[in-house]
């Protein structure tokens, strides 16, 4: 199902990416009462771990998204720059998520 089909077809994919930012900017405004409690129990914490926790409860909190359509239009764009097989795409594309 497509919720854009009134937009012309090179401005739906930009739809798309633009309600997906605003989902993930809703989610991560509505965990700053976490992180300010857990600045305020835990002042000694360095700026790195902070991040992290951060990150970690934004994933967490994050819904799943459906990234096979653009996974597989990566894979084949870095298969043809790179002359990589499709495995070592998929565990290099593995390794830059960690």
């Amino acid at each position: 199902m497509n919720p854009y089909y009134n937009l012309p077809q090179e401005q739906r994919r930009i739809q798309q990416l633009v309600a997906q930012f605003n989902a993930d900017e809703q989610v991560w405004r509505s965990l700053e009462g976490k992180r300010r409690r857990r600045r305020r129990l835990f002042p000694r914490l360095s700026a790195k771990l902070r991040k992290q926790l951060d990150l970690f409860d934004f994933a967490k909190a994050r819904p799943p998204q459906d990234r096979v359509g653009l996974l597989r239009g990566l894979r084949v764009r870095l298969e043809y720059v790179n002359g990589q097989s499709p495995h070592a795409v998929a565990f290099a594309f593995s390794q830059l998520r960690k």
